[in-house]
């Protein structure tokens, strides 16, 4: 699923599909956005804060609605 949300994610920001999914690792891995705007520019292509921060928020919106899918299935079941 997560290939799902990085490919919407890259499309929605217009981004590179690959800068998103290296952020992605780096920040389920436990790096903080500052540290990847300023230590990782070479995995997220130079992506400042902003962009980065973008990532994150949509990155945390899509795992919350896929929680919550969940859950309404299984009430329903």
């Amino acid at each position: 699923m997560l290939d799902r949300h990085i490919e919407r994610i890259a499309s929605e920001l217009s981004l590179d599909r690959r800068a998103v999914g290296a952020v992605s690792e780096l920040l389920d891995g436990g790096a903080t956005l500052p540290f990847i705007a300023r230590y990782r520019k070479e995995a997220t292509g130079d992506l400042d804060e902003v962009a980065i921060g973008r990532i994150r928020d949509s990155l945390n919106r899509s795992r919350l609605m896929d929680e919550r899918r969940i859950a309404i299935i299984r009430s329903l079941a």
